[in-house]
């Protein structure tokens, strides 16, 4: 079992979803929409069609990709950088 808080990021595989953690990595069996409709409102952002992040573990956010404290690199979206960026500031400022 994941903790919420420690979960850096989960990613569509297939039938499954990847979750890393700070305790590692595991396969969930579970739609990538299932888990959308839980993460988004626990304040995980969309990044990619394939990729929910947990913004506290943000580092760095570029045009393409952004990188982790952990310093795994993740693609965003096309044109999405901004509206994520914007995103991002809005759970910084929320403390």
């Amino acid at each position: 079992m994941v903790h919420i808080n420690t979960l850096r990021f989960a990613e569509a595989q297939r039938k499954d979803c990847r979750l890393v953690s700070d305790q590692g990595e595991s396969l969930l069996r579970v739609k990538f929409m299932d888990l959308e409709e839980k993460l988004l409102p626990l304040g995980f952002l969309k990044i990619h069609r394939s990729f929910l992040v947990n913004p506290r573990y943000i580092f760095r956010i570029g045009k393409t990709s952004l990188v982790l404290t952990s310093g795994e690199e993740l693609p965003i979206s096309r044109g999405r950088a901004e509206e994520i960026k914007t995103a991002y500031l809005h759970y910084l400022s929320e403390g």
